[in-house]
């Protein structure tokens, strides 16, 4: 009775989920970007400061920003693969494809 509760629960709130995995997709797309972009510019200004110094640690800055920005990228899908080697029924919740796939949510919207 406690899955039929929670089968309930994730087909009466599916709006909602996909309202999370469609912020949770601008958020992957944004956030890398942002970070990708403040790195460059923060290169760009330790090379005009022409210090070797600087712009040692501004390559630095770079790539610790890049990898920041590719596991933003993939934390869901990061999480999809935890999740589907923990649990077998994990995909076909209403609850999880509609916040990890919002255009494969059952939910089309009025």
């Amino acid at each position: 009775m406690l899955l039929l509760d929670a089968a309930e629960f994730c087909d009466s709130t599916a709006k909602i989920w996909k309202l999370v995995g469609d912020v949770i997709n601008i958020f992957k797309i944004v956030i890398p970007i942002i970070i990708v972009l403040l790195a460059i510019l923060d290169l760009g200004k330790a090379v005009m400061a022409g210090e070797e110094k600087e712009i040692k640690e501004a390559q630095k800055m770079l790539i610790k920003r890049i990898i920041y920005g590719v596991v933003i990228f993939f934390v869901v899908t990061i999480v999809q693969g935890v999740f589907g080697l923990v649990g077998e029924n994990v995909d076909s919740s209403v609850c999880w494809t509609c916040a990890t796939s919002p255009s494969k949510c059952p939910y089309q919207g009025e």
